[in-house]
């Protein structure tokens, strides 16, 4: 029965020692799976390279204006306001029409007041900011200042809308008109 005992425990420890010997390290794991190089192997989902986003719009331009034809909508008075503001004479060129702003939000039309008229004969050109055309123009142009006191100073001012006819090469009105606005303003409204 000692005997057995002794065999037993010999056996026990055998197997105790033996289970910390062939204890492998990762080095030992790795060469033994094939990666002879020591190194542990690659992670099974890889860390993706950070990706530059892309505007899908970079390269699109947007016209700054809105293009209409007088022929075929109802909705924009004929002949520009600016030709028909200076009566008795046949004004073809830039109006100016000078606002004060001195109460509410830039967009509503409402919380300007007319201040001064300026005429400037003959086309000028503009360049649309948006798609890079240029155009030969007459028309109006409303330009503001914020003003409590009541006074408008024109290198201080800053656009509300254009409103312009395009000119034909020939010199002659086309019926292309452009606008851009940052206000409500009826297109149709032409007394303040």
């Amino acid at each position: 029965m000692k005997f057995k005992f002794m065999l037993l425990t010999a056996f026990l420890f055998t197997g105790i020692t033996h289970a910390a010997v062939t204890e492998l390290s990762d080095t030992q794991l790795s060469q033994i799976n094939g990666k002879g190089n020591g190194l542990l192997p690659k992670p099974v989902f890889p860390i993706p390279k950070p990706i530059k986003p892309t505007n899908p719009w970079a390269d699109v331009k947007f016209p700054k204006y809105s293009s209409s034809t007088l022929n075929d909508s109802g909705s924009i008075k004929k002949p520009l306001e600016g030709f028909s503001t200076n009566p008795g004479t046949t004004f073809v060129g830039i109006h100016y029409m000078d606002m004060i702003h001195n109460f509410g939000v830039d967009e509503d039309s409402r919380n300007y007041v007319l201040h001064s008229q300026d005429f400037v004969n003959g086309p000028i050109t503009i360049t649309d900011t948006g798609d890079g055309k240029k155009y030969s123009v007459v028309g109006d142009v409303w330009r503001y200042v914020r003003n409590t006191e009541g006074r408008f100073e024109a290198a201080k001012s800053s656009v509300v809308e254009e409103y312009y006819r395009v000119v034909n090469t020939d010199g002659t009105l086309s019926n292309q008109a452009l606008r851009w606005t940052k206000w409500n303003r009826d297109i149709n409204k032409t007394n303040w």
